[in-house]
């Protein structure tokens, strides 16, 4: 049975206020329109989103798509990759809500997320799931990742391409749980912890 990390069963976000869009793109020598879903994932410098590629479709009815990454990985991002895995944290990735003419002012994504260590363990190999109606309404993204997370192996080789298959879900869906409160107080945790200013109570922590 396949695996998945201790963040994948947060399948589903909540819909955030961000400002990247989706494209339609001609496809050389057909003249077809190909739909493209820009991808991001939190390689950055502190955890920023970066550009990592786009899905492509071939219309707003397609039940399959294809992940193509812009460029390999750099090295600072397979450095941070690696210091998230060592501290057990979060990769996380997002794309656009929607698929067709929206205004990238007031776009919103969905996102997900699961352990890095996971992803670095199982070679950059994944699995996304897209779950979205006829209409170009994206409801959630999924990331499985069929390596468990064990002892983490500083030494491992990390390679600059991801491995990526991609799914398409049609139809309505049930909403999981809400992610991004839970990145966020994720992080803020974080945060408190490295200043040494988490003076919260027991009950304030976990309650």
């Amino acid at each position: 049975a396949m695996e998945f990390s201790t963040a994948a069963f947060l399948l589903f976000s909540a819909l955030f206020r961000t400002t990247v869009a989706s494209k339609k793109t001609t496809s050389p020598g057909t003249g077809s329109n190909l739909l493209q879903i820009e991808l991001e994932h939190n390689l950055g410098p502190n955890g920023a989103f970066l550009p990592r590629g786009f899905i492509q479709l071939k219309s707003l009815k397609s039940t399959t798509a294809s992940f193509h990454q812009n460029n390999k990985l750099t090295q600072d991002e397979l450095v941070n990759l690696k210091t998230m895995a060592k501290s057990s944290e979060f990769y996380k990735i997002r794309s656009v809500s929607q698929i067709h003419d929206i205004n990238p002012e007031y776009d919103s994504h969905v996102a997900t997320c699961a352990k890095a260590c996971s992803l670095i363990q199982s070679g950059l190999t994944e699995t996304i799931r897209i779950h979205k109606d006829d209409e170009g309404n994206i409801y959630g993204l999924s990331l499985e990742i069929n390596s468990p997370c064990t002892t983490f192996n500083t030494g491992i080789k990390i390679p600059s391409q991801f491995n990526t298959t991609i799914h398409v879900e049609q139809g309505a869906i049930n909403m999981g749980p809400d992610t991004q409160p839970y990145l966020e107080k994720f992080e803020r945790e974080k945060r408190e912890k490295e200043s040494g200013q988490d003076n919260r109570s027991f009950l304030q922590k976990y309650w």
